[in-house]
């Protein structure tokens, strides 16, 4: 699904929302710094602000080094120690790609855990024959952002982390 520009967000959020609750992953891809971490945003708190009892919660960003996830076995551990144990877990990770063997880890969290998982990358990789091979099946809802690069005036008005 592609939704061009900002004033779409409302749609791609929509189009974002229709595959959640699936054992499909779902990759949010665009150009650099389109605003896939925003709409990521978006989408954990839609789900939040339901309020449903017992649902658990997990955003990393491996953009940032204070993480401190370096390798699979770091993330599938990091994500392994956070879900709810009363309910579905909500995973969002944002730049998976940074980490080598990432697809194995996100593999078996789809496989181990009762999460819903949400991904940012870029188009070039994420979409990239490769990989859609290696989550055949999986890996079928992706949801494009399709925008131009955001200007500084309006980062803002896209989430809460201005992406």
């Amino acid at each position: 699904m592609k939704c061009s520009g900002l004033g779409n967000r409302d749609r791609c959020l929509e189009e974002a929302m229709l595959f959640r609750d699936t054992d499909l992953i779902k990759a949010i891809t665009g150009v650099r710094r389109c605003g896939e971490s925003g709409l990521l945003d978006l989408i954990r708190m839609a789900i939040e602000s339901e309020g449903v009892a017992g649902r658990g919660f997990v955003s990393v960003n491996l953009e940032s080094k204070g993480t401190g996830i370096k390798t699979e076995d770091q993330l599938y551990g990091h994500i392994r120690g956070c879900p709810s144990d009363k309910g579905r877990a909500y995973v969002f990770i944002d730049e998976p790609q940074r980490i080598d063997g990432w697809q194995d880890a996100v593999n078996a969290m789809r496989a181990d855990f009762d999460c819903d998982i949400y991904l940012t990358g870029s188009n070039a990789y994420l979409l990239s024959s490769e990989l859609a091979t290696y989550l055949s099946g999986r890996f079928s809802a992706t949801i494009s952002t399709r925008s131009a690069a955001l200007s500084a005036g309006c980062p803002g008005s896209f989430g809460p982390r201005g992406r």
